[in-house]
């Protein structure tokens, strides 16, 4: 099954609730459907470069891959550069070991290279990312726009990823990500 990648602009409340059904679904804790509705169209608004990688079949997401575009400075050049944010991934548990995660994911993959040179994300699970490609990156990662912690590392999950290997140029140097981690 192929992923549709929508832009905010397509991003309907419906749309938006039915997002928000899976991902309460797989992050329990997070938030409740309402909440979630509201805080996906809240912070799309704010987002004209936002894509979701979605498999629907009929009135429910089965499967998603969130991806923004945004800065990160490099810490020994102080260069800007362009990554893809990846972030808000989920599959239905229901529908699980079918492809569609990996299909969502490849989605947001085949934007590295057009829309920048590459996709930057945190997780809990390497492994499934490994298997479509992505690595792991060893740098040391921080947010010099957190005024309290500007060293503190903004990402919170075991592993940060990267695709495609090839396009990641900096694998020894702190990482600044200019704002809060996804």
């Amino acid at each position: 099954m192929d992923a549709a990648l929508l832009t905010a602009a397509a991003i309907t409340p419906a749309v938006a609730e039915r997002l928000a059904r899976l991902l309460v679904r797989v992050y329990p804790a997070e938030k409740t459907v309402g909440e979630m509705t509201a805080h996906i169209l809240t912070y799309l608004g704010t987002l004209a470069n936002f894509r979701a990688a979605v498999i629907e079949n009929d009135d429910e997401v089965l499967a998603v891959a969130a991806g923004v575009t945004r800065l990160i400075r490099h810490g020994a050049t102080g260069d800007t550069e362009k990554i893809i944010a990846l972030f808000a991934v989920a599959t239905h548990p229901q529908f699980r070991g079918r492809g569609y995660g990996a299909a969502v994911v490849k989605a947001q993959f085949a934007r590295a290279g057009h829309d920048a040179p590459s996709a930057l994300w945190q997780t809990a699970v390497p492994v499934f990312y490994e298997k479509i490609g992505a690595v792991r990156v060893r740098n040391r990662f921080v947010n010099s726009r957190n005024l309290s912690a500007p060293d503190a590392n903004p990402f919170w999950e075991p592993a940060v990823m990267v695709y495609p290997p090839a396009a990641w140029r900096d694998h020894d140097e702190v990482i600044d990500l200019l704002g809060v981690g996804y």
